[in-house]
């Protein structure tokens, strides 16, 4: 298995777990509307001056706590990361939102994206955005997302890949990728590795039985009880508005 984990794109990702603080939905539609409104257009303003490579939502099935999405955004440079977190937070839109960042580079560590088998119809509309008339964005529910926030265990380096079980676990991704239609397979490494992950990986599945299905095989020992994970399932948050905001 490869050890793999350099920066594939040359790029920086910003990796974000966001929402809404409690206090947002005390304030009047209107007013949201007109911050939503100043948001987006600062938003775009750094979209443009920086380039940004893509952007992608996950809305969570199961909130936690004022988490409520999971973002992926993508910029060919530091600057742009950057300036993209400094207009995200920015007031009015900004007070009210709940923010966690980290940067992060893509992957190619497992490289399961060999595996997919029925990749994912990418819808990319030709929509200019107008931050005075934004459109309902809702949910995809033709796919389930499986969040899977992971680190090695010590252990793991000072055991041989037999004894880990790294063929089984191959096997096991691939049998479960042909059998569930595995649609997409991203991984991001963490600049900054944090004490209970170092990475994510992000697979997307038709069905949630085929989420369980790829869940089982990322956690069945003896593989998978050399790393700790924290697992959720999710839906893409808005695809076709956000296809028109990158490269």
């Amino acid at each position: 298995m490869s050890d793999k984990t350099q920066n594939i794109n040359n790029s920086v990702v910003v990796l974000f777990k966001g929402g809404r603080l409690p206090t947002w939905h005390r304030v009047s539609r209107s007013d949201q509307k007109e911050y939503e409104r100043i948001h987006v257009e600062l938003m775009l303003e750094v979209v443009q001056k920086y380039d940004l490579i893509g952007i992608q939502g996950y809305k969570l099935l199961g909130p936690q706590k004022s988490w409520e999405k999971f973002w992926v955004i993508e910029f060919p440079t530091l600057d742009g990361a950057t300036e993209w977190i400094k207009a995200e937070m920015a007031p009015p839109y900004g007070s009210y939102g709940n923010y966690e960042y980290h940067l992060a580079y893509r992957s190619i560590q497992h490289n399961h994206s060999q595996l997919v088998t029925h990749p994912r119809k990418i819808i990319k509309t030709e929509n200019t955005i107008d931050p005075n008339n934004l459109p309902h964005i809702r949910e995809d529910k033709n796919s389930v997302l499986v969040l899977m926030f992971s680190r090695l265990l010590p252990e793991h380096s000072f055991t041989s890949p037999e004894d880990r079980g790294d063929s089984e676990y191959l096997d096991r991704c691939s049998r479960s990728a042909k059998t569930h239609r595995l649609m997409s397979f991203e991984e991001f490494h963490l600049m900054s590795p944090q004490t209970d992950w170092h990475k994510v990986s992000i697979t997307e599945l038709p069905t949630l039985d085929a989420a369980e299905s790829w869940i089982d095989s990322q956690t069945a020992p003896p593989y998978g009880s050399y790393s700790r994970k924290t697992i959720l399932l999710a839906r893409r948050w808005g695809p076709e508005f956000f296809s028109t905001w990158g490269k």
